[in-house]
């Protein structure tokens, strides 16, 4: 074995979603050699119409169902929603954290979203 060796541990636990080293490359301190991600969480991202914009904020719930399994949804709460319409679509961009404690959900899947705008038990 060679005394120039040293390991490669992450200071939290995840996956390696992206490497760019191979075993015994020489490697520069600046490079990234590894991307390690927590896939327990994952953010759903969602483009509303601008029309709709003033009725969408942080804290209501998100459902996100991926195309192709519309049967399997996953929910969270919107944690960040952009200060601007994008120009070219003319929609705002919304984002919440939902849970992927089986890993099952993939990150950049397409989808559908809905937000619920009021809570459904409160009084109308």
């Amino acid at each position: 074995t060679s005394t120039n060796l040293l390991p490669v541990v992450a200071p939290f636990a995840g996956v390696v979603v992206e490497r760019s080293v191979v075993p015994g490359a020489v490697v520069d301190p600046a490079r990234t050699l590894f991307v390690v991600a927590d896939v327990s969480r994952l953010w759903a991202v969602a483009d509303i119409r601008a029309e709709d914009a003033d009725q969408v904020a942080a804290g209501q719930a998100l459902t996100f169902r991926a195309d192709g399994h519309p049967e399997e949804s996953v929910a969270g709460p919107i944690s960040w929603t952009s200060t601007a319409i994008d120009p070219r679509t003319r929609t705002l961009r919304v984002r919440a954290v939902v849970g992927n404690p089986k890993g099952h959900w993939r990150a950049r899947t397409f989808g559908t979203a809905a937000i619920a705008l009021r809570d459904p038990a409160a009084p109308a």
